[in-house]
């Protein structure tokens, strides 16, 4: 197809979701990708990580149950078959995917995909041949890839990344982790629960930066009580190999040196923006090279669009999916719709954590007149069902308007709770909204409930303030 109305780069989440929706409005839509569809976050990142924090649960719970008297033998895991139902999984969506492309009507080409001009795209398939495509409309979606540290190399087998990590053939007896972000918390989570002793260094000096800092002072808490070790305000300045890895660090002043058996690469991601052709075009990248858009995920060229990681944070699938969709419905002319603002955040540490909206610092800084209210989980009946009361709601609301500014859940299932909160800010309802829904008991979602309410001292379960 060299003249489709809609040609999309990148098969990840943005760009297979975009395709459709475009197909299923009408427009002849061509979908190309040098890579596998689904992108990284089927095939080496939400999917597979998701899965292996799964399975290191059930070891995690299965050693945690001796407190109730149930006591197991210590578990086996054959690699060969643990790696090959991770592969399964994400293979089985993937097949799920390629069909659903072929039920709506989309074209999909294996190929690279390159502006020669403002009009014209160059596509090379794996044999080297070229075809060449002049669509109406482009939307590009090439995600992201791992960022590196400079002057540290990555083997694949001492010195890894999220994608290495992936695939356990051995479990190493000390892990240090350079970086506090999800990935790196996500990665400390799985081996620490696989018997790993991990160590996990940031440079800032709080984990997961740019987050309500209360809720990550508390999530640290709880993943030191489970025995992960952190390193804050501490900078990587070289690795050395003698015997062994060594980390050398530099933190309070002075120079520390750790040993460890593996050393994973998890310092955040950033954008593919190369090998585009961008250049050939009037299509604007800022100095991080992310391309720059307007609130309707436009380019300074006219009819080309980008969605999802190449155009900067937040760095999530479910973010590109709704610009994807958002796009393709603009481009096929629907009207009354509005670009995806309010986007939730999950990380799956144990428990979750899942935020959306503003942080209390940052409702600060934005001159906020602020009421919080917060909701411990050790209130929380279904909590102690499940053994697991570590854990706080917090809810940051307008003063003047009774708004929810922002929500935060560290709790078990986060990630399904903060639905109820996206929902509440999309549709503009107000606390009492929240407060006057009955909430089944006993259920975690009752913590959110409690937390709203003692915004206007009306929670049952714990003392209004």
């Amino acid at each position: 197809m060299t003249n489709p109305e809609l040609l999309i780069i990148g098969a990840g989440p943005g760009g297979y979701v975009a395709a459709i929706r475009a197909s299923q409005l009408g427009k002849k839509v061509l979908l190309v990708d040098n890579g596998l569809i689904g992108g990284v976050c089927l095939n080496c990142g939400c999917i597979p990580t998701k899965t292996l924090l799964h399975y290191t649960k059930i070891l995690f719970d299965a050693n945690n149950v001796s407190r109730a008297g149930i006591k197991f033998s210590k578990p086996e895991i054959d690699f060969k078959l643990f790696n090959e139902q991770i592969q399964n999984i994400t293979t089985r969506l993937r097949k799920g995917i390629e069909f659903l492309l072929r039920a709506n009507g989309v074209q999909y080409l294996h190929a690279q995909a390159k502006f020669i001009n403002k009009s014209s795209l160059s596509l090379i398939t794996s044999n080297s041949a070229e075809q060449i495509a002049t669509p109406d409309f482009v939307i590009i979606a090439t995600g992201s890839k791992q960022a590196t540290l400079h002057g540290i190399e990555i083997d694949s087998k001492n010195i890894i990344t999220s994608d290495q990590a992936l695939v356990i053939n051995e479990i190493p007896q000390i892990l240090t982790i350079i970086g506090a972000g999800a990935i790196g918390l996500e990665f400390a989570t799985i081996y620490q629960r696989l018997g790993s002793k991990v160590t996990v260094i940031e440079i800032m000096d709080r984990i997961l930066p740019g987050t309500d800092v209360e809720i990550t002072r508390h999530l640290m808490q709880i993943m030191k009580k489970q025995g992960i070790q952190f390193m804050l305000k501490a900078k990587v300045t070289k690795i050395t190999k003698n015997n062994g890895l060594q980390i050398h660090v530099h933190s309070d002043k002075k120079e520390q040196v750790i040993n460890t058996d593996k050393i994973l690469i998890a310092v955040g991601r950033v954008p593919n923006t190369e090998n585009l052709g961008l250049e050939n075009t009037d299509i604007e990248l800022t100095d991080k090279k992310i391309i720059s858009i307007n609130v309707y995920c436009e380019t300074s060229q006219k009819q080309v669009y980008a969605v999802g990681d190449v155009i900067g944070q937040p760095l999530l699938a479910h973010k590109a999916m709704a610009q994807g969709i958002f796009v393709a419905e603009k481009i096929t002319g629907k009207k009354d719709i509005n670009p995806p603002s309010i986007i939730p955040n999950c990380i799956y540490t144990d428990p979750e954590l899942a935020t959306i909206g503003l942080s209390e610092e940052q409702a600060i800084s934005e001159h906020y007149d602020i009421v919080i209210g917060k909701a411990p989980l050790s209130a929380i009946g279904r909590a102690h069902s499940l053994g697991q009361i570590d854990g706080l709601v917090k809810v940051i609301l307008n003063k003047k308007t009774d708004n929810i500014l922002g929500v935060h859940i560290l709790a078990p299932e986060a990630s399904n709770l903060i639905s109820e909160i996206n929902l509440a800010m999309n549709t503009g309802l107000k606390i009492n909204d929240i407060i006057e829904t009955v909430h089944p008991h006993p259920t975690l979602s009752e913590a959110v409930l409690e937390a709203c309410a003692t915004v206007h001292k009306k929670a049952i379960h714990i003392i209004n303030r």
